[in-house]
């Protein structure tokens, strides 16, 4: 099964709804500038309505976290009154909004009359929800500010354990070929390789997913004092792969553990998270682990992420039946790219280094060890 990241993996989102909206706001101007008969008036009474709206809307989540002021305030009122409003350059403008508006209004003949319709179906639509945010703009707003749970997940992962297991990764690796004849002799899968499944399913035992993966040893045990447990014990496994001509290929294996729990809120009907919401998540927790890992310096060269995209054959019994070593395939793509990329990174260096070897070669004196005493440039001639 060949799966690519940019298929599977969503990017973050970029500026085009920014931009769409300013190409419509200027549009929009240009049509009202030339068939609006008192424009400025008509933007007076919006800015006007919209600052009466907010500070509406403001006052009635105020009325609601006043019962709230001393659990989630301690007793705080003007924390709250932030909370309520917004920060104080909104609040700033917006006054100022309400009161440049209003000065243009006073000028009209009777302003109100436009006034107090607009501020009722600003706040019927706070009211009934128009202005809520839909299911993008929150989604923007949690992969923004962190608030998403692969967020913590990865985080979580990574500094719980990642972290910890990974810069001692190489001398694990080494002192587990010391004991095993050089099992793993290239450096180039000296590496924890972790599985990311998208549909979360995990195997305890690698083996009952693809049984071409076996286990073959545990690395040697690596002890960290860690909140409050003395020596706790931190292990990998070394699984043999074989590949369609039955080679054995051998790697340090597992599952990214975090996704246990998504899937495990998945079924549980408390938490309210859905299937769809649990494949959104899964993407994410993968491009934040990965973006964690880029900027490590001591973990990015010790670690390789592997998505697993089972959703399709989950659902397609056939394909699963007809490849029943989809797993093992997976892995070992990585496992040759990998190789490949040592070679060619090898080969490379050999040719820089025999390039500079001859260009820095120094001339070198030739003396003549015939005899001790100098000889004269010249023979004589008989």
């Amino acid at each position: 099964m060949v799966t690519h990241t940019a298929d599977t993996i969503q990017n973050p989102r970029g500026q085009w709804a920014f931009v769409t909206i300013c190409l419509i706001t200027a549009a929009l101007f240009l049509i009202s500038y030339n068939y609006s008969e008192r424009l400025d008036c008509d933007a007076a009474v919006y800015f006007f309505t919209t600052s009466v709206a907010v500070a509406i809307k403001g006052i009635c989540d105020f009325v609601e976290e006043c019962r709230h002021l001393r659990t989630r305030y301690h007793r705080n009122i003007i924390k709250a009154l932030k909370e309520c409003f917004g920060p104080s350059r909104k609040m700033s403008l917006l006054i100022l909004a309400a009161v440049l508006g209003y000065i243009q209004l006073d000028k009209d003949n009777d302003p109100w009359v436009k006034v107090i319709p607009n501020c009722f179906f600003s706040t019927l639509c706070i009211a009934v929800g128009i202005h809520g945010c839909t299911p993008v703009e929150m989604s923007e707003i949690c992969e923004k500010n962190k608030l998403n749970v692969a967020h913590g997940l990865a985080w979580s992962y990574y500094l719980g354990y990642l972290k910890l297991v990974l810069p001692e990764l190489k001398k694990t690796i080494a002192a587990f070929n010391e004991r095993h004849n050089n099992l793993l002799k290239h450096k180039a899968v000296w590496k924890l390789h972790i599985l990311i499944p998208l549909s979360c399913e995990i195997y305890d035992k690698l083996h009952d997913a693809d049984n071409n993966i076996m286990f073959q040893e545990n690395t040697p045990e690596l002890s960290i004092d860690r909140g409050g447990v003395q020596k706790r014990i931190y292990k990998h496994s070394v699984y043999q792969i074989l590949d369609e001509d039955k080679r054995p290929h051998y790697c340090i294996l597992e599952y990214a553990t975090p996704l246990r729990t998504l899937f495990e809120m998945s079924n549980e009907t408390s938490a309210q998270f859905s299937s769809e919401q649990r494949l959104s998540e899964t993407k994410l927790f993968y491009r934040t682990l990965k973006e964690i890992l880029d900027n490590s310096l001591e973990c990015r060269d010790n670690v390789r992420l592997i998505i697993i995209n089972d959703i399709e054959i989950n659902n397609n019994h056939d394909n699963m039946e007809n490849d029943p070593h989809f797993l093992s395939k997976e892995v070992l793509k990585h496992i040759k790219q990998q190789q490949e990329e040592e070679y060619s990174i090898s080969e490379g260096n050999y040719r820089q280094m025999s390039s500079d070897d001859v260009l820095s070669r120094e001339p070198q004196l030739m003396i003549s060890e015939t005899s001790d005493e100098p000889q004269p440039l010249r023979s004589n001639m008989s």
